[in-house]
Parts: C-alpha cells; sequence; structure tokens
C-alpha cells in the first residue's frame, strides 16, 4: 500500500474545472476523472485547514491555529513547531503502527520526529537569508539527521535561478518600477521547488510508503499577482505555478506508480476542495454532501486498516472500498508533549541558575501582540463557520483587546451578535 498527500493552499477549485484549463493541467485533470474530487465545507484561513488536514480534528482541539507561534523564550514569534499541536497528525498515526512515513514542508513540523521515516519541515524550505551562504539549516528542520547530506544539496535558493527560469511566470504580468516582482517569484519557486525535491528524493530513494507535502505557492502569492481566478487560463503568474504544480503532480504520480492513492487537498478559505484517486476510489464521481476535510484523516487511515479515536470526520459513503480496520496502536507521550516537557526543563534551570529574564524588545512585543491577534481571530472565524456565534462573539471580543480598531475583527463580532441575537428570537 502506497499513498501520497498533496496539499494545496490557494489553489481555486473552480479554475481547475474550466473547459479551458484542461490542456493546461492534464495532471490534476487525470486525477479528478479517475477519482472522487469536490469542494467542500469552508473551515477557515489556511492554517486552519492545515491543521484539520494533518489531524483530523477542529481547530479549537488540535491547536495549530497560525502559522507562527510565541517562542518558547518569550522573544518574538517563529514558525509553529511540532510542539504547538494538540492532537497527533497523520503520520504520527501511521508512523507508530509501522508504516514508513515521510512530512515535508507541512505546516508546524519543525522538530517533528517519525521513527519509520523522515521529516523535512517548512522551516527546510523556507528562504531566511538574503545570500545563500547565510543560509543555514535551522535546529529541527531535518529528522533523522542521516538525511541532512542528502537533503541539503536539494535546497534552492533564490540566488540559484537564473532569469530564465523567473521569465516565464512575468511573461503577462507588467513590470513593476522595484523590481519586486521577480524576488517576489524566485522566493515563491525556490521554496516550492525545494519541497519537491525533498519529496522526490524521500519517495524514490528511502522508499515511504505515506508521504505528505505541501506546496503553498498560490496562497504565497497573496495580493501581489492577480489571482488564477481573475486572469484568462494559462495567463498571468498565478497560472504559471498552476502549470508548475500540475508538473509536480505528474512526477509524484510516477514514482509512486499506478497502484498509489492520491489525495490532493487545497482551496481558498472559503472554499476547499478534496481529491481522491487511486484503488478502491470510486471514479469520476463527486463527493456525497456534507463531506469536509474532517473526513480526510479518517479516509486516509482506513485506507492503511486503520481507525483512530477522537477524529471529527468519516469515511464518505459509497466513495471508498469497504476495509477491516482495527484502532491503530496508542502513541502514548506525543513527541510534542515531550519536546514541551523538554523546553520547559530548559528554561526552569535557567531560571535556577540566576540568568537574568530580559523581557522582549518592543519590535518583539509588537510581534507576539500580532500572533495573538491572529489566534483569537482565527477562533473566531471557525467558530462563525461553524454556527457557534456565541463562541465567536468571545474570541473576536479577545481579538479586540489586542487590536481594537481591526476592521475585519470589528465586522466579524457585528455579524455574530445579529446571527446570535435572531437565533434567540427564533427559539
Amino acid at each position: 500500500m502506497k499513498a501520497v498527500l498533496v496539499h494545496l493552499p490557494g489553489v481555486p477549485w473552480h479554475c481547475l474545472m474550466q473547459d479551458r484549463a484542461t490542456a493546461l493541467l492534464p495532471a490534476f485533470l487525470k486525477l479528478i476523472e479517475s477519482g472522487a474530487s469536490g469542494a467542500c465545507k469552508a473551515i477557515g484561513p489556511h492554517p486552519l485547514m492545515d491543521g484539520v488536514i494533518a489531524t483530523g480534528r477542529a481547530p479549537q482541539s488540535n491547536g495549530l491555529l497560525t502559522r507562527h507561534e510565541a517562542r518558547a523564550d518569550g522573544f518574538g514569534v517563529d514558525l509553529a513547531s511540532a510542539c504547538q499541536p494538540g492532537a497527533p497528525a497523520l503520520w504520527q498515526y501511521l508512523d507508530v503502527a509501522g508504516v514508513r512515513c515521510a512530512s515535508v514542508n507541512m505546516l508546524a513540523t519543525n522538530f517533528g520526529v517519525l521513527e519509520q521515516g523522515g521529516v523535512v519541515s517548512d522551516a527546510f524550505c523556507e528562504i531566511r537569508a538574503v545570500h545563500f551562504d547565510d543560509w543555514g539549516i535551522p535546529p529541527g528542520a531535518i529528522s533523522p539527521l542521516r538525511l541532512a547530506p542528502a537533503l541539503a544539496d536539494f535546497r534552492v535558493h533564490p540566488e540559484d535561478l537564473e532569469a530564465a527560469q523567473i521569465a516565464p511566470f512575468l511573461i503577462d504580468e507588467v513590470p513593476d518600477q522595484d523590481q519586486a516582482r521577480p524576488r517576489i517569484v524566485a522566493k515563491i519557486l525556490a521554496e516550492n521547488s525545494t519541497a519537491h525535491a525533498a519529496a522526490t528524493y524521500l519517495l524514490e530513494q528511502e522508499g515511504v510508503d505515506f508521504c505528505a507535502v505541501r506546496y503553498p505557492a498560490l496562497a504565497q502569492l497573496r495580493t501581489a499577482f492577480a489571482s488564477a481566478a481573475a486572469r484568462p487560463p494559462g495567463k498571468g503568474a498565478a497560472w504559471g505555478f498552476l502549470r508548475l504544480l500540475d508538473a509536480f503532480l505528474s512526477r509524484l504520480s510516477e514514482l509512486a506508480g499506478p497502484g498509489a492513492t492520491f489525495f490532493v487537498t487545497g482551496g481558498t478559505e472559503d472554499a476547499p476542495f478534496w481529491i481522491a484517486c487511486g484503488p478502491g476510489v470510486a471514479e469520476d464521481v463527486l463527493w456525497p454532501r456534507n463531506t469536509s476535510l474532517y473526513d480526510l484523516a479518517p479516509s486516509l487511515l482506513a485506507l492503511f486498516g486503520f481507525t483512530a479515536e477522537n477524529l471529527s470526520g468519516t469515511v464518505p459513503a459509497g466513495i471508498f472500498a469497504n476495509r477491516q480496520t482495527v484502532p491503530v496502536p496508542a502513541l502514548g507521550t506525543t513527541v510534542p508533549e515531550r519536546q514541551s516537557a523538554a523546553v520547559r526543563r530548559v528554561l526552569e534551570s535557567l531560571a535556577a541558575s540566576g540568568m537574568p529574564r530580559l523581557g522582549p524588545s518592543k519590535s518583539q512585543q509588537e510581534m507576539l501582540d500580532k500572533q495573538r491577534f491572529r489566534q483569537h481571530f482565527a477562533l473566531a472565524e471557525c467558530a462563525r463557520l461553524d454556527g457557534r456565534h456565541a463562541d465567536a462573539m468571545i474570541m473576536y471580543s479577545a481579538a479586540l483587546a489586542v487590536y481594537p480598531e481591526d476592521a475585519r475583527a470589528l465586522s466579524g463580532l457585528r455579524h455574530s451578535v445579529r446571527l446570535h441575537d435572531a437565533a434567540r428570537k427564533a427559539v
């Protein structure tokens, strides 16, 4: 059994379904026509989507609310690490069951460990230095460390890219005077190429049975370029990256082999999607009504013959072949819990040694405030989408306590108050 999970934040589902897109995106088309696919219920901003896909649990219980987290020492923020999620990820369930897994560029995986496979965190792929010579591999970015010599050669820095490699993404774009757009494209291309190189290496050389990889190219474009939905098929940077992602999918499919099952997720905040294709998956069908990304985790575990407790979704009826399943072995103390305890012990020992505890600087405090706001706002959006308007009011208010004049939080609070009052009157 072999399976691949590809997560594509920011890829619009309706763009994949356009008639004129079929010739441009053959790998996407093949997966859609050969399996089950469709848009799913909205669950919130992209970090929330990533947490639901990884853990199969709601954001308020999985703990992955934002891409960054406060540093353990209190000095600013950094990428969310494997210490942050409050629930095991899919690859941790499978790892403890003896399945060789790989996690590449998935959120909150720095310092992650898999006994049977390997972890290449998002910190490994992120460009953190202007020059390649200053771009070291962050601590905890690779596990096990024996993979470091090989994977280090696959890292791509913007300095490695030539103008001819960047130009195809800018052909249909209006030149900007400060040349910011080529730099943005180079950074996105480098980070996603690094993730792809690591994923293909682990599939080909390490023989993993399950690989999860995240390509956030379209989400990274943000407001610097027009979205794929705003441009004709094939035009602009967004469509250039869509075609690149299609090529990535094709290569992963080739390496995984014809017997592999593919799960592709992504979409925008208001319209996530899920594609499943492989042996035992119904062909050329849409998901049943009310299917959500919460159903992905139990479906993927069932594919390998396992079930897990406390997951929020179920295996969609009539889509996957029935398989006998057994409970996944107990995880015991999870990796995040062990790592959090280790961090606490280090800080306690420093305090006991009499080392002065300095507070964060003004800029670091601003980053911490922004992080607190994002966490409260993410929970508020999740509650609003779930129809829990009383909870949403509390979380929006907590966000406004940090930034009292934020327009999004004010609008969300007013909206939740109106719906909450309407529901009470209806009763």
